[in-house]
Parts: C-alpha cells; sequence; structure tokens
C-alpha cells in the first residue's frame, strides 16, 4: 500500500492535484490506524481502548492528555477504504469513457436527448477528444462499438498501446437507464463500473448521458458522479466525464463545432478537453 501511494505522489506531484490530496490523507489514515492499533493494546477495558488510543496518538505527552478525543478504528478504516477507492477509480483501466475530471462541488442536471433512439446508436464510434484521461494515457486511436445482443447492448471500447503498438480492450453492456431520454448506464463484467463493492454512487446508475447526437456524424456524452462510501457518504467529491464522439475517424470541421457548441450551450468547461490520436490506426 505504501509503495503504490509513494509511487502515485510521484506521478501527481502537485500539491494542488486531487490525486495528491488523496494520496496524502490515505497515508496519514494509515499512520493513525497504525499507532492507535498499538496503543489500543494498553487501554483496558476493552470498551475504552479506541479512546485511550485517540487520547494517546493526539497528546504526544504533552498537556493535551486531559482531553479525550474519541473516535473508532473502524470509522478511520471506513475513511481509508473511501479515499482508497478514489484512487482506485483514478487508475482504474475498465473505463466507460476514456477522460475524467476530478472535482469538489454538486454535479448539475443537464438536459440530454429527449427521444434518444438506441437502435440508430448501435455502431462504431471514434473518440474525437475528451478530458485528459489518467487511466487511457498511453492509450491512442480509440474507439467504441456498440452491437445489439437480444435485449442487451454490448459495447467494446478499444485502444493502441502508445509503445507497443498491441490492443487494449474493454467490453461492456449499455443499459437505458430511463427511457426514452439519453439516460445510460454502462456495466463491465456484470459490475457497475468506476465503484469499487464498498463505494456508493448516490448520482443513481444515470452515468452515460447523451447530451446531443446526430447518429450520423457526432455524439457527446456527459458523466457525473458523486462517489462515497456508508456511512461517510459526504457527496461532495465528484467525477466529471466527456466524451466527444464521431462516426468519421476524422471528422470535418462542422461536426466538431457542432459537437463543442453542445458543450457551450450546457457551459461544460473545453480547456481541459484533450484530441485523441487518431493517425497511423
Amino acid at each position: 500500500m505504501h509503495q503504490m501511494l509513494t509511487w502515485v505522489s510521484i506521478i501527481c506531484s502537485s500539491r494542488q492535484s486531487p490525486i495528491f490530496l488523496f494520496v496524502e490523507k490515505t497515508k496519514i489514515l494509515l499512520q493513525v490506524i497504525d499507532k492507535s492499533a498499538r496503543l489500543s493494546r494498553k487501554c483496558e477495558p476493552y470498551t475504552c481502548r479506541q479512546t485511550c488510543a485517540a487520547r494517546a496518538f493526539f497528546a504526544n505527552g504533552s498537556s493535551e492528555e486531559a482531553i479525550t478525543i474519541s473516535f473508532s478504528i473502524t470509522t478511520m478504516l471506513n475513511h481509508l477504504k473511501y479515499w482508497c477507492s478514489l484512487l482506485i477509480m483514478i487508475s482504474c483501466h475498465r473505463t466507460v469513457v476514456h477522460g475524467q475530471v476530478y472535482a469538489l462541488g454538486s454535479c448539475p442536471n443537464l438536459n440530454v436527448v429527449s427521444d434518444f433512439k438506441i437502435d440508430q446508436y448501435l455502431g462504431k464510434w471514434y473518440s474525437n477528444r475528451s478530458y485528459f484521461p489518467f487511466s487511457q494515457s498511453g492509450l491512442e486511436c480509440i474507439t467504441a462499438e456498440y452491437v445489439k445482443n437480444g435485449a442487451k447492448v454490448t459495447m467494446k471500447n478499444v485502444g493502441i498501446k502508445k509503445i507497443t503498438r498491441t490492443r487494449s480492450t474493454t467490453s461492456g453492456t449499455l443499459r437505458h437507464v430511463q427511457p426514452p431520454n439519453g439516460k445510460l448506464s454502462v456495466s463491465f463484467f456484470g459490475d457497475p463500473i468506476f465503484f469499487p463493492p464498498f463505494c456508493k454512487a448516490t448520482q443513481g446508475n444515470a452515468n452515460y448521458w447523451v447530451l446531443d447526437t446526430d447518429y450520423t456524424s457526432y455524439s457527446v456524452v456527459w458523466s457525473c458522479m458523486h462517489f462515497g462510501i456508508e456511512p461517510i457518504n459526504t457527496r461532495t467529491e465528484l467525477n466529471r466525464i466527456v466524451w466527444i464522439l464521431t462516426r468519421e475517424q476524422h471528422p470535418s470541421n462542422a461536426t466538431i463545432d457542432a459537437a463543442l457548441t453542445v458543450l457551450r450551450k450546457n457551459g461544460i468547461d473545453q480547456s481541459k478537453l484533450r484530441l485523441t490520436n487518431q493517425q497511423d490506426c
């Protein structure tokens, strides 16, 4: 665990980086848990161990020993799971879309396609641009293909690794959450993406929202999800995703302008968009 945190810290050296903050908070929690566990052995009876350990940890032999800080190791473990879940989501390679921005605040209630026609959405799409992807930074020539298989719609994301030039593939299922509008959900291998088992999404399952599409040239996909862990469900951290898909590998300027207009109308920040390399694929 400590080695993983050190590795992530090196990559995210900026002290303003959300990942850096997650790592630092996790390190502190690990120290608290380790010290509290050792100190709790000196406390009797058992029911007072957690309070005694907390007092000893924070007092450090000073006059603050008289101050009793009551908290449980269980709560600290929950916090650790919470912050580790954020690290897992940031480094996760099974993402529905390939661009993510982590922030604080509330998810906006954006308008989606009111009458989404899933059958017309099927087929192959090319990733044109997205928020810079932490987990997919080594991929290019990214595509997404949707195929109807009975009552299900399966999706397959494919990218080419820049260094080895080998394929990276992720498969999943696309589900219509609130038909007939464009709010959908994607899951991989039967599990909702982005959320480890102990993580709770409070935004619901609509994590693949089609803001607009003409089905023949472009699609603008948006996702914004709160995440937390019970009983610590702060509803403050959120993961924002933007993905501009095009039917053509090298779309026209008019197609891109139409997609960017959708972002402008919805007040979505375009400054973090990064082009997906589709050359020499």
